[in-house]
């Protein structure tokens, strides 16, 4: 029965895990480069999404900007050119009235328009409101406007109670200072805020240096102004901001008025990157795709090699046990030649003996008498000397037939000490004849027993040994094979004192069909078989040499061998 047979339910576990691995390291091959060239990919587009979508804010933020500096400016520009003639002062309530009509239509979004005098006192008003007469010489802008001779409010409400804003310059001409105010909607600053508006989810925020909200356009709640942190002067920058509810927005900020107000543009991430998202969405779902189908792919390959190897596995078990084989006929060649003359040694006994026994039969056939006392006892003595030989021949005859005969791989509890001396018995017999190899055997008396295959641990002993005994006879020496109990084992050697090997030798000495021994001597297959063997038995075997010094096999058995050895 072949080696693959009696080990199958080892070489399946064997083989499972063998295409498990295989498996996984394909999958992890051909999938572990994915989502780093993916998430490469992905970065750089994330990255160039989110460049565009910021510069696309810049760009908004600093048009919007600019349409409001210019509008501020062109207004603040009329008054001051307005505040300059020396005869607007005295054209009072009536001129006044003109002249708002002239440059109502002209410059657009003034409410109404005011003269003040250097007390605070509006003495000239024309707009919706009833406001002639009031007086504001408690208000911080008017305050400003006697310092700076400018001033534009923020968003306020005031004696009207709308939302407003102001804007304040100082006259010139008369003794008296004087002051003209004009007032603009804030109607027409949404409409600035909304200019140049693509799509409808971007919002506008207006807040002042105290991050207080001025002007709000768009449908989402206020921003939370603890998340904003403020750009620096004259610079466009793009933040995450937060709503008072805490949803995150992208949004593109930017001082003006002198930075007096910060203007905001704000965009919803979940709308600006949708195709980021579904860029996103469509990357993971390639990736799971092709590492289901990379699976399935791998699992069929790794089927397919585990099967090539599976029966190339079993060829070699069948070669490997026919060259093991042949081996041990070999060495039982040798063997049988030593032998002969132990078998010769009974058979020539029993042939005396019966020889013997005739002749004193025949002798006293002759004589015409019965057997006497003394003869009957030589017969019987001459008989239990012809049995006992024939059961020593027996013995020999069956033990040689044990090396020879082809057993099945089994893995039982072995003593390795007997197995030992059974077989250097033998050889010792054989080098009996030659007298110039001596056998030496050392044994641990305290040796365990170890489970193993005693045939296949037969063989390598059987080659180990005849390779010391062809060395070693050359010149003549001892042949050393001893036992030693190791903590997770046992330990033999095979040490000779022959010619040893060169460290070239040593380094090839288990390669198949590698041989020191003249043509005809060797075939280079014994220690490779040896080597083989040793390690289905989960052990291990080396060799220590040194030219001129000798040589030392050591063979490391486990007490058990590993499940996938049995």
């Amino acid at each position: 029965m072949s080696l693959w047979g009696t080990g199958k339910v080892r070489r399946l576990d064997y083989y499972q895990r063998l295409k498990r691995n295989i498996f996984l390291l394909m999958l992890l091959v051909v999938c572990l480069p994915l989502p780093i060239v993916g998430g490469t990919l992905y970065h750089y587009y994330q990255t160039y999404v989110r460049s565009t979508v910021e510069q696309n804010l810049k760009g908004v933020v600093e048009k919007r900007r600019e349409a409001i500096e210019v509008f501020l400016a062109e207004r603040v520009s009329y008054l001051q050119t307005l505040a300059q003639l020396d005869s607007f002062r005295p054209l009072g309530q009536e001129g006044l009235e003109r002249v708002f009509a002239v440059v109502k239509p002209l410059a657009g979004s003034f409410v109404d328009m005011g003269l003040i005098d250097d007390q605070g006192r509006q003495f000239a008003y024309v707009g919706p409101f009833d406001l002639l007469g009031k007086s504001y010489h408690d208000t911080v802008w008017f305050h400003q406007v006697q310092r700076k001779g400018l001033f534009i409010s923020d968003v306020f409400l005031g004696y009207r109670n709308v939302p407003h804003l102001a804007i304040a310059v100082r006259g010139r001409g008369g003794k008296a200072g004087w002051y003209l105010r004009a007032t603009i909607d804030t109607d027409t600053f949404k409409r600035l805020l909304r200019s140049g508006q693509v799509g409808a989810v971007r919002d506008a925020y207006l807040l002042n240096r105290g991050m207080e909200l001025q002007l709000h356009v768009g449908r989402r709640e206020p921003i939370d102004p603890r998340s904003i942190q403020a750009p620096r002067r004259g610079q466009v920058e793009v933040r995450t901001v937060r709503t008072v509810r805490g949803r995150p927005l992208l949004t593109a900020m930017s001082w003006l008025n002198q930075g007096r107000w910060l203007l905001m543009v704000a965009e919803d991430p979940d709308s600006e990157f949708v195709s980021l998202f579904h860029a996103r969405r469509v990357a993971l779902f390639l990736f799971f795709t092709t590492v289901v189908v990379v699976a399935v792919l791998a699992w069929f390959t790794a089927h397919w090699i585990v099967g090539r190897i599976q029966a190339a596995d079993r060829e070699k078990d069948l070669i490997q046990e026919h060259l093991a084989q042949t081996s041990k006929l070999v060495s039982l060649g040798k063997m049988a030649a030593g032998l002969a003359h132990e078998i010769n040694n009974p058979l020539a006994i029993i042939s005396e003996s019966a020889g013997y026994a005739r002749e004193l039969m025949e002798a006293a056939q002759a004589a015409g008498r019965e057997l006497s006392q003394e003869e009957k006892e030589e017969i019987y003595t001459v008989l239990e000397d012809i049995t006992k030989e024939t059961f020593r021949g027996k013995e020999i005859t069956q033990r040689l037939l044990g090396f020879a005969r082809r057993v099945e791989a089994k893995i039982v509890e072995v003593d390795i000490n007997r197995l030992v001396s059974d077989l250097l018995k033998y050889y010792g017999r054989i080098l009996a004849k030659t007298g110039n190899v001596r056998l030496v055997e050392e044994l641990d008396r305290e040796l365990p027993l170890i489970k193993t295959d005693p045939s296949q641990l037969q063989q390598v002993l059987l080659n180990l040994v005849d390779n010391a005994i062809y060395f070693t006879s050359q010149q003549g020496g001892t042949i050393v094979v001893s036992t030693e109990a190791m903590p997770y084992g046992v330990r033999i050697k095979v040490c000779d004192d022959g010619p040893g090997m060169k460290p070239s030798v040593k380094e090839r000495i288990f390669d198949p069909f590698f041989t020191t021994k003249p043509v005809g001597k060797g075939t280079g297959l014994g220690l490779a078989i040896c080597y083989g063997i040793v390690k289905k038995l989960g052990g291990e075997i080396y060799v220590e040499s040194e030219e001129g010094q000798g040589a030392t096999f050591v063979i490391t058995l486990p007490f058990t061998p590993p499940m996938e050895e049995v």
